[in-house]
């Protein structure tokens, strides 16, 4: 079993599984310390880096996680869509 986000899946019960239930159940983004505390971690360097570092590998695919801010990781679904082409048009019939 699998959860299918973009073009990859993570498996079931694995960390990145977990970051990305935590981060849907939040509803938005949250620093790194957050999410370690979320997922029952203690907040050390290593911690930190471990899951930043995961996280990063999906990042630079542009697959599942999005980093709004320095430290701080979403969803890629939180990301704000594109308005329709006809969003704003003033006057158009």
């Amino acid at each position: 079993d699998s959860i299918a986000t973009t073009t990859r899946s993570l498996r079931k019960g694995s960390e990145m599984e977990k970051v990305r239930a935590l981060l849907l159940k939040t509803g938005g983004p949250l620093y790194i310390e957050d999410i370690l505390k979320g997922l029952g971690k203690e907040v050390t360097k290593e911690n930190r880096n471990g899951i930043a570092g995961s996280l990063g590998g999906y990042i630079r695919r542009g697959e599942i996680f999005t980093r709004p801010e320095p430290g701080t990781f979403g969803l890629v679904e939180f990301a704000p869509k594109d308005p329709p082409d006809d969003f704003g048009g003033v006057g158009q019939p």
